[in-house]
């Protein structure tokens, strides 16, 4: 069973982000204020999703086995390093549609 997206736009500040493994995968998921977000593991076919204040920091296992998505759009995942880990941070002026 997947989760609900999150209903209607994030308050200001915030930031609607949305993991969608499509294989086994593990991730870290940390917001401004230094809320933890999300960490474990997910299994293929699992979702999470959640909403936190931006910069949102994000840590991938398996990043290549992971969908990311960012207030309803695809968010490009950079490309794995070693072991297949990619770290980066989402900050809500870089996806700004304004």
């Amino acid at each position: 069973a997947s989760q609900a997206e999150p209903a209607g736009p994030p308050p200001p500040g915030a930031l609607a982000v949305v993991l969608e493994f499509r294989e086994e995968s593990w991730a870290e998921v940390t917001a401004g204020d230094g809320t933890r977000l999300f960490y474990g593991l997910g299994g293929a076919g699992r979702r999470a999703a959640f909403t936190g204040a931006a910069p949102i920091d994000v840590l991938l296992g398996n990043a290549s086995g992971v969908a990311v998505t960012v207030n309803g759009a695809p968010w490009p995942v950079p490309a794995a390093g070693r072991a297949n880990r990619a770290q980066f941070t989402l900050a809500a002026r870089a996806i700004s549609e304004d």
